[in-house]
């Protein structure tokens, strides 16, 4: 780690193992490594304070653990974070990424998200910075898949000043807001659109034409082209956390409730006064949000 970043996180790393107290200090710097990219990960990524009660919570630990890039590295900073979480007294956590059921799409960090961003507001093509302005604000924003993508029209999509609603055409059909973050990347998508029109490469109308030409979008050589699904398990990773189960499976179209099991990383638990809250008066508006 550069003596830089080490600096921001020293303290807190160091203060980190000796509250562990671990009986034998070969184990120390197995656990270092992960505490120092968890400490960075917090603090540039998620804007939280460079404390214990903030970065060692099982949903900041699990949102970390899943930006790692190989499975391996997952489930083990994922165990031995929770580990050192308690150590410090904390109850146990269940382990996510060490089993079978871990993500099977890996959302983008925040820094892929910028690199894509850029890369598609900069594209010299229109056709395919339009193609991809329209994917990020409906993959990313409201997530869609790729194939409700490629049969959304523009009159499926309606603006008000509460924000852009998507009805997407399913069994049983949903409306989708997007997030306030993403509709620029939409309004900019539609900014010379027809009114009645396909959101993406309108002037295919052949539909194998328009799955080939969007399936190009997943060419790992195309540079940071929007990929569909990871741009849906981006927004699925976000709205987890605010989202009732029942909400989930509509707003993300899915037919059973065992579709979150992949997703279980990102649901978090409010504090213990809230929760009281809800369990006693759940039908309120107060109680149950």
């Amino acid at each position: 780690m550069p003596e830089a970043d080490w600096a921001i996180v020293r303290d807190f790393v160091i203060a980190c193992v000796l509250d562990a107290d671990f009986s034998n200090t070969k184990y120390v710097r197995e656990y270092m490594r992960p505490l120092a990219a968890l400490g960075l990960f917090g603090v540039r990524e998620l804007g939280l304070p460079l404390t214990q009660h903030s970065l060692l919570q099982p949903s900041v630990i699990r949102r970390f653990a899943s930006m790692q890039t190989t499975a391996v590295q997952r489930g083990t900073f994922e165990s031995r974070l929770l580990q050192i979480r308690e150590a410090h007294g904390g109850e146990r956590a269940g382990r996510v990424f060490g089993a079978e059921r871990s993500l099977a799409v890996t959302p983008l960090s925040p820094l892929e998200l910028r690199e894509m961003s850029t890369y598609v507001q900069n594209s010299r093509s229109e056709d395919w910075r339009r193609a991809g302005l329209a994917l990020m604000g409906l993959s990313g924003g409201a997530g869609l898949r790729r194939k409700e993508v490629i049969y959304l029209r523009t009159t499926d999509i309606n603006s008000s000043e509460d924000g852009y609603f998507v009805r997407v055409a399913g069994e049983p059909d949903r409306t989708v807001v997007v997030r306030r973050e993403f509709e620029p990347y939409l309004a900019r998508a539609l900014r010379d659109a027809e009114a009645d029109e396909y959101a993406i490469f309108p002037w295919l109308t052949n539909q194998a034409s328009r799955e080939e030409k969007l399936r190009k979008f997943h060419n790992p050589e195309g540079g940071r082209l929007p990929d569909a699904s990871r741009l849906r398990a981006t927004w699925l990773a976000e709205v987890c956390s605010v989202l009732t189960a029942g909400e989930l499976v509509y707003a993300a179209g899915f037919k059973h409730l065992s579709s979150l099991d992949q997703y279980e990383a990102y649901f978090t638990v409010p504090d213990h006064a809230e929760l009281a809250t809800i369990l006693r008066d759940p039908r309120t508006i107060e109680g149950a949000k």
